[in-house]
C-alpha cells in the first residue's frame, strides 16, 4: 500500500510524484579526492549464511530491500530516499545506476553495501581506517554544524537530530502504515549523517597520508 503522505512533503515541494524517491542535497566543507562515498539504509539486517563455493560467512539478503541511499562525491552530499514502497526495485535500480562505473567506492562495512548494490572488487573498508568515533574532535563537529543547517533549509527544524541505525526499520514501517513523511526525513537525515562522517573520515585519511610524505 501507497502510504498518504502528510502536508508538509508536499508543501516543501520534496516529492516528484513522476519518481518513486526524494532527492536531498548538501555541500560540504571539505572534498575528497578520489572515489565516492557510500551508505545505504534498508529495512532490515540480511541474514550471513555459509557459501561453500567461497568457503566463507557471506551476506544474504533475505526479503530486505534498501530505503535509502547516501553517497558523497568531491564535495557534493546526495541522498536518495524511497518515498512509493511498490517502487522499491526500480528505486534499487536507480541507486546502482548512480553509482556504476565510480570507484573506489568507500564504506564503513564493505560486505553489507555490496550485498545491496554489487559492484564486487570496488569496495574500501573504512572500519580499517584506524580513524574512529574517538579520534572526532572539536574539528569534526564544527563541520558537523552544516548538517543540522541543512535540516533547516528543508524546513523540517525538529529533525535535525540524529537516530540509531537500528531505528531505521521501525520508523520505515511508521511511514509506510501511517504515513508520517518525518519518519522517512529522519531516515534520510541519519543516512546524510552517516555518509557526512565516513566522508570527514576519508577526507582525514587522504589528508593524513599526504602529512606523512
Amino acid at each position: 500500500m501507497k502510504p498518504v503522505l502528510s502536508s508538509d512533503a508536499v508543501l516543501n515541494g520534496l516529492i516528484d510524484f513522476s519518481k518513486p524517491y526524494v532527492r536531498v542535497s548538501l555541500r560540504v566543507p571539505f572534498t575528497i579526492k578520489e572515489g565516492v562515498v557510500v551508505d545505504v539504509e534498508t529495512t532490515g539486517l540480511p541474514m550471513e549464511v555459509y557459501d561453500r563455493e567461497l568457503g566463507r560467512m557471506v551476506l544474504k539478503r533475505n526479503k530486505v530491500h534498501m530505503v535509502s541511499l547516501g553517497f558523497l562525491e568531491r564535495n557534493l552530499l546526495y541522498v536518495y530516499g524511497l518515498w512509493n514502497p511498490q517502487k522499491w526495485r526500480v528505486f534499487e535500480r536507480v541507486c546502482r545506476n548512480l553509482l556504476k562505473g565510480k570507484k573506489p567506492l568507500y564504506a564503513y562495512s564493505c560486505s553489507f553495501e555490496e550485498c545491496f548494490l554489487g559492484f564486487k572488487g570496488n569496495w574500501i573498508e573504512c572500519l580499517e581506517y584506524g580513524i574512529g568515533y574517538s579520534d572526532w574532535n572539536d574539528e569534526y563537529y564544527q563541520y558537523r554544524k552544516s548538517l543540522r543547517q541543512a535540516a533547516y533549509d528543508y524546513g523540517l527544524k525538529d529533525s535535525f537530530y540524529d537516530v540509531d541505525g537500528r531505528d531505521v526499520p521501525k520508523l520505515w514501517k511508521r511511514f509506510v502504515n501511517h504515513g508520517n513523511f518525518k519518519c522517512l526525513w529522519k531516515i534520510i537525515y541519519h543516512n546524510m549523517a552517516d555518509v557526512f562522517r565516513l566522508g570527514w573520515i576519508v577526507w582525514r585519511k587522504e589528508n593524513r597520508d599526504v602529512d606523512k610524505r
